[in-house]
């Protein structure tokens, strides 16, 4: 599991992640030879347009399963989805922030982080049990 939490900037050629000794530009990452099978980009500084894009550079490297914001959330709001989808005890994230996104009002009824979304291969495998 790879757990990302850094701003999310664009410019006019590709989405990047801001880093503390440069950008790492989705190019670069869909250019990896490996890369986790499970990302998670916990990024509440995003784009208008959130981290679809570095989402699917993810994919292109090789992840099977990505969760990323889709535009940008509140820290407070994104922090506790976090904690929720961790302390979930399960080992199936995507069907762990479906279940949270279903059952819970976000903080003080600022349902923001209702913008989280899976991305992948197999999101939902058939064969296990909920």
């Amino acid at each position: 599991l790879l757990h990302i939490t850094v701003p999310v900037a664009a410019d006019a050629l590709d989405d990047a992640l801001v880093l503390r000794d440069g950008r790492l530009r989705s190019l670069e990452i869909a250019a990896q030879a490996a890369v986790a099978k499970r990302v998670v980009l916990a990024a509440s500084q995003t784009t208008p347009q959130g981290s679809a894009s570095l989402a699917m550079a993810f994919l292109a490297a090789g992840a099977d399963q990505v969760i990323a914001t889709l535009s940008p959330v509140p820290r407070v709001a994104l922090d506790r989805l976090m904690d929720r989808l961790y302390s979930s005890g399960t080992g199936d994230l995507v069907r762990a922030l479906a279940h949270i996104q279903a059952t819970t009002e976000g903080p003080g009824g600022d349902d923001a982080w209702l913008r989280v979304e899976a991305f992948g291969h197999e999101l939902c495998h058939p064969n296990q049990q909920q």
